[in-house]
């Protein structure tokens, strides 16, 4: 039997899995960036900013974590195929210690086979900018 000329195109189209962004800041606010990209539709499905204000860090990591698990479990439960992208930057002392450790317990708490990728922030802005710079 003849394939129809829209069974072959839909045949040989892929469907790319949704592009999860995460952003930790490195701010006093310890502010992350989340976002939902569809890379089949070319749309930004999802784009906001997470705080959680305490003045205690611990609290305001296990509170940005808790947001970032109810994003992720909405896409689980709709059965939506997806890998998440980390933005992760090098930085020494007390505050670089504490971002690593947020980037940690993120990747920790992505389900179990979805791709995680660290990527580093010179890499995100060569990608969206054309350099390595911020501007």
């Amino acid at each position: 039997m003849k394939e129809s000329s829209n069974e072959s195109e839909k045949s040989q189209s892929k469907e790319y899995p949704l592009v999860v962004g995460i952003d930790p800041s490195t701010g006093a606010k310890s502010a992350l960036g989340f976002s939902v990209f569809d890379p089949n539709t070319q749309e930004i499905l999802i784009l906001k900013e997470m705080v959680y204000p305490s003045p205690d860090l611990r609290t305001r990591m296990k509170g940005l974590i808790l947001q970032i698990v109810r994003e992720l479990k909405k896409l689980d439960e709709a059965k939506l195929n997806y890998v998440v992208f980390i933005e992760s930057t090098v930085m020494r002392g007390k505050g670089g210690e504490s971002l690593q450790r947020l980037i940690g317990a993120i990747m920790t708490i992505v389900g179990t086979g979805v791709q995680v990728n660290d990527v580093s922030n010179m890499q995100i802005k060569s990608f969206i900018g054309g350099t390595g710079k911020a501007d």
